[in-house]
């Protein structure tokens, strides 16, 4: 294993090689022609400040590039702000992200026993961004971005990037990133990506999810003889009963659960699924209930900020 990251790391490296970053930059279009302040030395900039180039003034940068021997104006070093920089770094780590999916990682297998092909986990995080960019990227409130990002855990794989408007939903997101679906797969994903079309693609494509339910899920299970129409058809209005979970919870001790190895779930769809409960103890319950006062604290004060 310890050989493989080595090759693996040896490959990437390649990508940054000075002659790999200037034909780079010459096909996005942010190096025109031969400059004393070249591509590899903005790159190598750029992890020197930690990938912040926000905070530090055009003064501190060129200060950091004169400790390198390079000599460029706040002006010039201004100048080399713009789309094609944006489309240079997105070339970078389009490479990076093509290279990693077909790289010898793929077979470091954390968990070699695992039953299935892959562990796909997905969350988003959203950030905001200076007002000028509103018109592009709309947030909750002024201008926002959201990165959605997938990895799968038993090859440590990316799987799935994207980039959004702050204010855009996870859902959508759940399901572009189907495209690479494969059967055996498992999919980790909290609340923001619940949507039941999305768990019947995964089910017929013989992949797994594994989900909390939305609070106003509605859960059914088959009658055991339920009436029939003449032709022997059912009907389907009297073919299943309903369960409220929260009744169901009520009957279970503290720190128990109750499973269905198959319940219907959704008012029309009646998706098929396996559905667990967990009643939470005294302990859990309390952690629970400090939880929701903290966020209930933390928005109520927000609000009167904002008034």
């Amino acid at each position: 294993m310890y050989n493989q990251h080595n090759l693996y790391l040896k490959e990437c490296f390649q990508l940054f090689l000075p002659k790999n970053i200037e034909q780079l930059a010459k096909e996005t279009g942010f190096i025109k022609r031969e400059r004393q302040f070249s591509a590899s030395d903005f790159l190598s900039l750029v992890f020197r400040q930690n990938a912040n180039l926000v905070q530090p003034s055009l003064n501190n940068l060129c200060h950091d590039l004169e400790k390198h021997h390079i000599n460029i104006t706040k002006s010039g070093l201004n100048k080399r702000f713009t789309t094609e920089a944006v489309d240079f770094f997105k070339a970078l780590f389009d490479r990076l992200f093509q290279y990693q999916l077909q790289a010898p990682l793929a077979e470091m297998k954390l968990k070699k026993d695992s039953p299935y092909k892959r562990i796909r986990i997905i969350d988003s995080t959203s950030f905001k961004l200076p007002k000028s960019y509103e018109n592009e990227y709309k947030g909750t409130r002024d201008a926002g971005a959201k990165i959605q990002f997938e990895f799968d855990y038993l090859s440590e794989k990316l799987l799935w990037f994207s980039l959004d408007e702050g204010k855009s939903a996870d859902s959508p997101a759940g399901f572009e990133r189907l495209a690479s679906l494969e059967k055996g797969d498992l999919f980790l994903q909290d609340l923001g990506y619940y949507h039941l079309d999305l768990f019947e693609q995964i089910h017929l494509s013989e992949a797994f999810y594994l989900s909390r339910a939305r609070m106003d899920s509605q859960f059914f299970v088959e009658v055991d003889d339920p009436p029939r129409h003449p032709d022997g058809s059912f009907i389907e209005s009297q073919r299943y009963q309903r369960l409220y979970m929260e009744e169901e919870l009520k009957t279970l001790p503290r720190g128990q659960y109750r499973e269905w190895n198959q319940i219907y779930v959704g008012r029309h769809k009646k998706m098929p699924t396996r559905c667990v409960i967990y009643r939470h103890d005294e302990v859990q319950e309390a952690k629970n209930i400090n939880k929701r006062i903290r966020s209930y604290q933390k928005n109520a004060a927000l609000f009167q900020k904002k008034m």
